[in-house]
């Protein structure tokens, strides 16, 4: 990554002042790469994509979970031993998982609204708050790899 967009670095230095945290270069640097991330992201894959040697490790979790504590980021276990991270901006969506490479794939549109109608119907519950929805699997370049 080379640079913030300076678009994104107005907003995301306005955001951050109006919910009282600081804007500081590696905060501002972790919302750009997942502001242009096609997938999401490990905390190792985030900070891959910033500038070598201004961040480290420890510093991206700290930043990843106050984002995801001021509802900024959502994090996806979608592994055992991996959380990823995208924007909670996002549209709400489900995730397609590779087993075998980790690749995934978001699947627009969520049919859940009948489920959880059925659900709070039947369990007594007066709401629910939210869901998470993965399907694992092969892609199809695994999946040639495999046969």
């Amino acid at each position: 990554m080379t640079g913030i967009c300076k678009q994104h670095e107005i907003h995301y230095r306005q955001a951050l002042k109006s919910s009282r945290q600081k804007a500081t270069p590696a905060r501002l640097a972790i919302l750009e790469v997942l502001e242009h991330a096609r997938h999401p992201l490990s905390a190792d894959e985030i900070k891959g994509a910033l500038p070598k040697g201004k961040t480290d490790l420890a510093t991206v979790y700290r930043n990843l979970e106050m984002l995801k504590e001021k509802g900024w980021v959502s994090a996806l276990n979608i592994s055992s031993q991996t959380a990823y991270y995208e924007l909670s901006k996002l549209e709400h969506h489900h995730h397609l998982v590779c087993e075998s490479c980790g690749r995934t794939k978001a699947l627009a549109g969520c049919k859940a609204a009948e489920l959880t109608k059925n659900f709070l119907n039947q369990k007594g519950f007066a709401r629910i708050a939210r869901h998470s929805l993965e399907y694992f699997g092969l892609c199809k370049k695994c999946e040639r790899t495999n046969n």
